[in-house]
């Protein structure tokens, strides 16, 4: 993966060049220099004419830097846990198609966020892998009491809920207790924008955070006609996407761009509150 030193007098479309080659050759680049925020918006619109809004994905440790909701920052604060490795929003059928990540503050130390290219990942994968997962359909199962699904879409309104929710073809129902319950189903690999098969989904971030939970999950996944995954399935998985995996090893100021329709991203744990990551998710890339 390519790491550009520049400097904010670089010209927008020059860092679009550039950035452009870098992503069909390897699904993600670094540019680095002394980047404020200004710099980070200009370089995230060279790119993309929209942005999505985060709507229904976990907010836990996250705080929202514009009232769009379309940046925010990088699960922090008591949220200092390792995140499997994960496509964007895979779990709906809208995702974001670049991912623009800023360093304001790393972390003293750990902390990384990790990269994995899907299309490298589908490549390596052994029969029973791909029989067993890579070429199968699964279904994103999550449960959520009102208190947490009110935040995650930020409405108390069920019809409103619904009516997102039938846009990203997710099923969702309400039981007595006012939790909600949604499912969504979709390929476990999907095509690159080269045309490569890429292995890009959240399977690793739902199926291996119920594998491993006490209690009843409120995330888990299944094959698409309800049947459990083996766990030795997902573990065969974790372990090639681990040997597959890149490190930024972040500094002020970074901004990292990422390909979501090829590369699967993560983190290490840290312990620092301070590590501040800007994310901004977007749209309309060809």
């Amino acid at each position: 993966m390519k790491i550009v030193d520049i400097d904010a007098s670089t010209p927008a479309h020059a860092l679009r060049e550039i950035g452009e080659a870098a992503l069909r050759a390897d699904g993600a680049i670094v540019f680095r220099g002394s980047l404020g925020f200004d710099e980070y918006l200009d370089i995230t619109n060279a790119f993309c004419t929209d942005f999505l809004p985060y709507l229904g994905g976990s907010n836990h440790g996250r705080e929202l830097v514009d009232e769009d909701a379309q940046i925010m920052t990088a699960p922090g604060g008591a949220n200092n846990h390792a995140i499997a490795m994960h496509g964007e929003m895979y779990y709906q059928l809208t995702r974001p198609d670049l991912l623009f990540f800023q360093c304001h503050t790393p972390a003293r130390r750990d902390g990384e966020t990790l990269l994995a290219d899907g299309c490298r990942v589908f490549s390596e994968m052994g029969g029973a892998l791909r029989d067993g997962l890579a070429e199968r359909r699964v279904t994103y199962h999550r449960r959520r009491d009102e208190r947490v699904w009110s935040r995650l879409y930020r409405t108390s309104d069920r019809e409103v809920l619904r009516s997102y929710c039938a846009q990203m073809s997710v099923d969702a129902r309400f039981d007595d207790d006012g939790c909600l319950w949604t499912r969504f189903t979709d390929a476990a690999s999907h095509r690159s924008r080269g045309g490569a098969p890429a292995f890009i989904n959240n399977v690793l971030t739902f199926g291996l955070q119920a594998l491993r939970c006490e209690g009843q999950p409120f995330s888990w996944v299944t094959y698409d006609d309800g049947q459990p995954i083996p766990a030795e399935i997902l573990l065969e998985a974790e372990r090639l996407v681990a040997g597959l995996v890149q490190p930024i090893r972040w500094r002020r100021g970074d901004v990292l761009i990422v390909d979501n329709a090829r590369m699967l991203h993560g983190r290490n744990a840290f312990d620092d509150p301070e590590r501040r990551i800007l994310l901004r998710m977007g749209m309309g890339h060809p």
